[in-house]
C-alpha cells in the first residue's frame, strides 16, 4: 500500500493518474479504498478537493461520533482554573478555537502545511477544519454534532468561559491573577467585535 497521506485531486474532482484507489487502505479498518468508500474534502469552500488517503467512509462516521463527543464535553471540561488559563492563552494567541467541524492534520491534510482560518468564525473557531466532505459522490457534513454553528454561538461559548474563568478568579490569588484579569479584559473586547 502507498504511504502518501496528501493527495489533491484535479479539477474535475479526480485522482491524479499516476494513483488508483486501490493504492490505499483504511488505516482503522485496513479495508481496501474503492469509488464508494473513498472519502475527500475540502478544507476551505470552494478550495480543491483532496483525497483522505487513510480513512474510509465507514470509519469516518465513527470519527465524527468520536470529535462530537469531544466538542460537547469542551467547555464543560472548562472547571480547573489551568485549563480555563491555556484555552484563554490559545484563544488570544490564535493557535486553538472553539471545535465546529471535523478536524485532524493527519487524515486530512493540507497542502504546504498551511493554516485555515476556520469559516464559521475565523477569529475564534478552530483553524483548519474541514468546510466539505464527501463519502464517494455523496456530499456529507463536516459539522460536529451540538457544536457551535455560527459566530455568535462561538461567541456565546467564549462567553461562558469567560464568565467561569472570572468566577473561579474570585477565590483565586496566585502572583498571575492579574495578568490573567487582563488577558480576560482582552478577550472581553475580542468578541465584542
Amino acid at each position: 500500500m502507498t504511504k502518501i497521506t496528501f493527495i489533491q485531486c484535479l479539477d474535475d474532482g479526480t485522482i491524479p493518474l499516476n494513483y488508483t484507489l486501490e493504492d490505499f487502505e483504511c488505516h482503522i479498518c485496513y479495508c481496501p479504498l474503492d469509488s464508494d468508500t473513498c472519502v475527500k474534502y475540502q478544507h476551505d469552500d470552494g478550495g480543491p478537493w483532496c483525497l483522505a488517503t487513510q480513512i474510509c467512509g465507514d470509519c469516518l462516521g465513527y470519527m465524527i461520533e468520536s470529535q462530537s463527543v469531544q466538542s460537547s464535553i469542551f467547555v464543560d471540561k472548562m472547571v480547573d482554573l489551568q485549563d480555563c488559563v491555556k484555552l484563554l492563552k490559545s484563544l488570544l494567541n490564535g493557535t486553538y478555537g472553539v471545535p465546529t467541524r471535523l478536524f485532524d492534520l493527519v487524515i486530512f491534510p493540507h497542502a504546504n502545511d498551511a493554516i485555515i482560518p476556520n469559516s464559521v468564525c475565523p477569529q475564534f473557531g478552530r483553524k483548519n477544519e474541514v468546510a466539505q466532505l464527501m463519502i464517494g459522490s455523496q456530499l456529507v457534513s463536516p459539522c460536529l454534532k451540538g457544536a457551535p454553528e455560527t459566530p455568535s454561538m462561538i461567541r456565546d461559548v467564549i462567553s461562558l468561559i469567560i464568565s467561569r474563568l472570572t468566577e473561579k478568579l474570585e477565590d483565586y490569588d496566585g502572583d498571575d491573577v492579574t495578568l490573567i484579569r487582563t488577558n480576560l479584559d482582552i478577550l472581553k473586547k475580542k468578541i465584542d467585535y
